[in-house]
């Protein structure tokens, strides 16, 4: 196990990782004395900072070392910009006709970004995939906002999306139409991971309330809790990504982290 942060001690504390690619680059942020958050990318025991905005976050990074986040230009709302950051190269902002991008969440190995887009003289922002100077606005459910999570290598986006009642559910954005995953019976749920097998994890409510983590396969949705029982009353609450062979990082509710390898009959 690598500490990834402080690198200097005057530096501060709070270090997160966010993304990790197959040549094994890290992204991130962490805190720096007297600024706010600040995204790095380490590799080869060397941390490179991306930006010297005053605030700025490190999301995801594809197989090329081209890394995405977003960073702040002041402290209004409206501030925050998704930038990308080729390989040893400079931070440039995304920039779209007719509005902002204002979050890249994602990043898959053709470089297509999965991120939030605000339309010109609009407060409501929507999921949104970049890719070759152009942004695709991918709707919602039907209510005001929408916002991305992830991509896979085929171009599939998911996230969650509010409905037209208010509530937000967890969604797919496949072959051009946003579908609804749907809930365990709850009002909300969110989709956080895809590999590229189209397999959506995230998590759920059920129609006590409770926040399950959740696996989509097909559309279908299958509550992990009844393929792994911690016991203990403890409760598998949030699946955060899954890879390519079906294997899933999942938070529990008794504070531990877990990687689930699903039955054959689940993959």
């Amino acid at each position: 196990m690598i500490d990834l942060g402080p690198f200097l001690e005057q530096e501060g504390v709070d270090g997160q990782a966010n993304g990790l690619n197959d040549a094994g680059l890290v992204v991130g942020t962490y805190k720096q004395a007297g600024r706010g958050s600040v995204g790095f990318v380490f590799g080869a025991n060397k941390r490179t900072l991306i930006s010297e905005a005053a605030s700025s976050r490190a999301r995801a990074i594809n197989v090329s070392g081209e890394a995405v986040g977003d960073f702040d230009t002041g402290s209004s709302e409206s501030s925050s910009h998704a930038f990308a950051w080729p390989s040893g190269g400079t931070i440039s902002e995304i920039s779209v006709a007719g509005g902002r991008f204002e979050l890249a969440a994602a990043v898959n190995d053709l470089g297509q970004v999965a991120g939030s887009f605000e339309s010109a003289g609009s407060s409501v922002h929507h999921a949104a995939i970049y890719s070759g100077g152009t942004v695709i606005d991918l709707g919602t459910l039907g209510g005001m906002n929408s916002d991305s999570s992830a991509i896979n290598s085929v171009g599939q986006v998911v996230g969650s999306s509010q409905l037209s009642a208010g509530s937000r559910h967890a969604f797919l954005y496949s072959d051009s139409k946003m579908l609804d995953l749907g809930t365990l019976g709850g009002l909300e749920s969110r989709a956080n991971g895809i590999n590229a097998r189209g397999q959506v994890v995230g998590w759920a409510t059920t129609t006590a309330g409770q926040q399950h983590a959740v696996l989509w396969r097909s559309a279908e949705i299958f509550d992990l809790n009844a393929v792994v029982a911690l016991g203990d009353d403890a409760v598998l609450q949030e699946a955060t990504a899954v890879n390519d062979a079906g294997q899933i990082v999942v938070n529990g509710s008794n504070g531990h982290a877990y990687l689930i390898t699903l039955p054959a009959e689940h993959r």
